[in-house]
């Protein structure tokens, strides 16, 4: 007769080796899980079967795929529970349509083998209940307490698994185990350690990759849009050389489905503009994977569902999926290909180590005894981690069901099974962390401090052997090769913007001006391209130009297509720029002076000993041999002494001395001029004991004064026409406030 053994699937390799090595196993013995020996299931099974039920129509509850596995797995426990369907709970609309799906969904149960033997260890608690009540033999294995015991914590769970394996080195151990409460999450850390200190391993993991690849691909086929072409395309499963210039290009222009058939020619050539040439140059570069792109979703679009599944495979090339595929294929169709979706996402939960120095999971301890078990994260979240049903099959639920176990039945027999951490090995060495890695507290497992308690064993630290931080050389940029990278001919050629980059941030400039690594530019109607307009049109319209703001219509080929809001947003801007123009406008009518210069370029080498400086000026007005310049920014700028001392605003006083040295002209005073939307705030109620005083309304007044120039007056305001009605810092009588700067 054959044996059948029937044990968890994580021992079935290292229980056949056990049984290899005794004499009297006979041939033609099984050793498989429990699914395997009582039901009879397959992919085949479960997709024909979801299809049946979602045949049905059901007024409360949503079948999903998650929420079939979970029903069929409940139906399972009842069937090893010796459950009746017909004594589930009918109380309410839910828990009538349970039982009805329940009673719709079959069991695959088979004929059992007559010679069963099983190990517990690791089996449920309805399995177990299932094979005790069928009076199957059991086989247990031996269990000790251990000769020696150790108790360590660590900051966090990455020093733990650092401190195990150093202790692993440092004992020079040819076989270990190292428990955690999920070797999924953990074999990252694990696998970083292991590679860093030469330990071998052999780890089979799925190809996380493909799958996401192949599950971004039925996106598409359920759905084909713009969102999940972009998604397909960012999942890499195409292979195109320029993947990221390509979404950068879809995204910058904003392309609609549609529009990704259509050739990708809407950067015209303009030598003239600077801002646009990465644009044009990744327009010219992507060209070859647009031709990919777009023979893949042309194909897509005239293949039927098997056929685009077939070519998923082709891309993806994962064998996991592949036989996948192979058992349902007969069976896919557009409407189960959630489904579908759901079981790929599931081969990524699998992985498989083996080596000297084997990780495990909490719920996995080796059948026989071990030398040493190293048991990490034995924090009280993670140790035991009892946890209740929740959803449409919560607790309540379970409650109701006739002989159905209760929760504390269920965890006492979870948590002694987890305890068994303590009786596998001879040498045992418990470890904790006392911090997550956003810096929460975590406090250690209680059975664990009760089980060191009793055999009076201290925690104490792992003591780890880490380089320090707070010893490392400090490297610092010599000064030869500090004079290589910015000095030319014994000069440092700076424009004074990056000057003031190198106060703000020092390893900025070293980067962008050293070593001319720079941020490429990112073409898009954001400020910056919104300060070259409107710098563009303040120009053209003092020059006399009433339409100062053709630029636009240059710019027009490189701005985002399909978006509604570009010709709201532009009308805006200009409508802004145009107040901003009239209030400079009448701002300087006031005044005695004259435009002079835009633009003006400047280049400095007397201000401070070998330094070049460079920078344009944006207005310069004179008034007899005064001269007064105008800054155009974006947002709100000032200037103060200290600003200066401390080389954070050094263009107006450069532009300032540059200016006086070339012309022979003597500074009146120096200006921002912000041509952003200006805005006032609404005064607060006053609450007083006599009452509430209202507010002053906000007059036109007070929405002016927010337009005024910002800056440093060194001369008379009053001998110039220069009033505080529209400068800042300047007295009614025309007095400077706060003195003049010179």
């Amino acid at each position: 007769m054959r044996t059948t053994y029937i044990i968890n699937s994580n021992h079935i390799s290292t229980f056949q080796k056990s049984l290899l090595q005794q004499d009297n196993v006979l041939p033609g013995v099984l050793v498989i899980p429990f699914n395997g020996v009582v039901y009879n299931e397959s992919d085949h099974f479960h997709l024909n079967t979801y299809q049946q039920l979602k045949d049905y129509s059901y007024e409360f509850i949503n079948l999903t795929p998650d929420l079939y596995f979970e029903l069929f797995t409940f139906k399972k426990e009842l069937y090893q529970y010796g459950i009746e369907i017909d004594s589930l709970p009918e109380n309410d609309s839910f828990r009538i349509e349970i039982k009805q799906i329940l009673k719709n969904l079959p069991l695959p149960t088979q004929s059992l083998p007559e010679d069963i033997i099983y190990v517990k260890d690791g089996l449920s608690h309805s399995q177990l209940h299932f094979l005790t009540n069928k009076n199957f033999q059991i086989q247990d294995f031996p269990i000790t307490q251990p000769d020696k015991i150790k108790y360590k914590r660590a900051l966090n769970f990455r020093q733990e698994i650092e401190g195990i394996v150093q202790d692993i080195v440092k004992k020079e151990l040819e076989t270990a185990y190292i428990a955690v409460p999920n070797v999924e999450v953990a074999w990252p850390y694990i696998k970083a350690a292991f590679d860093r200190y030469n330990i071998p391993y052999k780890a089979t993991e799925q190809n996380s990759l493909a799958i996401h690849q192949f599950n971004s691909f039925i996106d598409y086929l359920k759905d084909a849009n713009s969102i999940t072409a972009l998604e397909l395309i960012e999942s890499g499963i195409f292979k195109l050389s320029k993947e990221q210039s390509l979404l950068n290009y879809i995204r910058h222009y904003n392309l609609n489905y549609e529009n990704l058939f259509k050739p990708f020619d809407y950067a015209i050539e303009n030598s003239h503009l600077k801002d646009i040439q990465s644009l044009i140059k990744t327009q010219e570069e992507i060209q070859d994977d647009v031709k990919i792109l777009q023979t893949y979703l042309n194909k897509i679009k005239k293949q039927n569902i098997t056929e685009n599944i077939l070519l998923g495979l082709e891309l993806t090339q994962d064998q996991s999926i592949i036989s996948y595929i192979q058992n349902i294929y007969s069976l896919i169709n557009k409407e189960n290909l959630d489904f579908i979706q759901y079981n790929i996402s599931l081969l990524d939960k699998n992985i498989k180590i083996e080596g000297p120095i084997q990780p495990i999971s909490y719920d996995a301890l080796p059948l026989q005894i071990v030398d040493y078990l190293y048991v990490a994260g034995l924090t009280a979240k993670n140790f035991p981690n009892l946890s209740k049903n929740n959803g449409l099959l919560d607790e309540s639920y379970r409650n109701e069901i006739p002989n159905y176990p209760s929760l504390q039945t269920r965890n006492t027999f979870q948590l002694n099974h987890l305890k068994s951490i303590f009786k596998k090995s001879r040498n045992l060495i418990l470890s904790y962390h006392v911090s997550t890695y956003e810096g929460k507290p975590q406090l250690p497992a209680f059975e664990v401090e009760r089980f060191c308690h009793k055999h009076n064993i201290k925690v104490k630290a792992w003591n780890i052997i880490e380089a320090n931080p707070f010893m490392d050389e400090r490297n610092r940029l010599d000064p030869t090769i500090a004079k290589r990278f910015y000095l030319k001919n014994g000069k440092l050629n700076a424009s004074v913007s990056s000057l003031e980059k190198y106060i703000k941030d020092p390893f900025l400039y070293f980067k962008e001006e050293g070593l001319n690594l720079k941020e490429p530019f990112d073409f898009k109607l954001d400020a910056r391209l919104l300060g070259t307009i409107n710098h563009y049109a303040f120009e053209q319209y003092f020059q006399g130009n009433n339409d100062p703001f053709q630029l636009w219509d240059v710019y027009e080929p490189y701005l985002p297509k399909n978006n509604p809001y570009i010709k709201f947003l532009i009308t805006i801007n200009n409508q802004n720029t145009l107040e901003n123009i009239h209030f400079l406008e009448k701002a300087l009518c006031q005044t005695t002076f004259k435009p002079f210069k835009t633009e003006e370029y400047i280049k400095n080498e007397n201000i401070f000993k070998d330094v070049s400086l460079r920078g344009f000026v944006d207005r310069i007005d004179i008034s007899d041999n005064h001269f007064m310049i105008i800054d155009y920014k974006s947002s709100e700028h000032s200037i103060s002494e200290s600003k200066v001392l401390h080389g954070e605003s050094l263009q107006l006083p450069t532009y300032a001395i540059a200016i006086h040295e070339k012309y022979g002209l003597q500074p009146f005073g120096i200006y921002y001029y912000s041509f952003n939307k200006k805005t006032t705030s609404q005064k607060p109620y006053k609450f007083l004991r006599s009452g509430i005083k209202k507010p002053d309304q906000v007059s036109i007044e007070d929405y002016e004064a927010e337009f005024k120039l910002s800056g440093w007056t060194f001369e008379d305001a009053d001998a110039f026409g220069v009033s505080n009605e529209y400068f800042k810092g300047i007295n009614a009588n025309g007095s400077v406030r706060g003195g003049a700067y010179v």
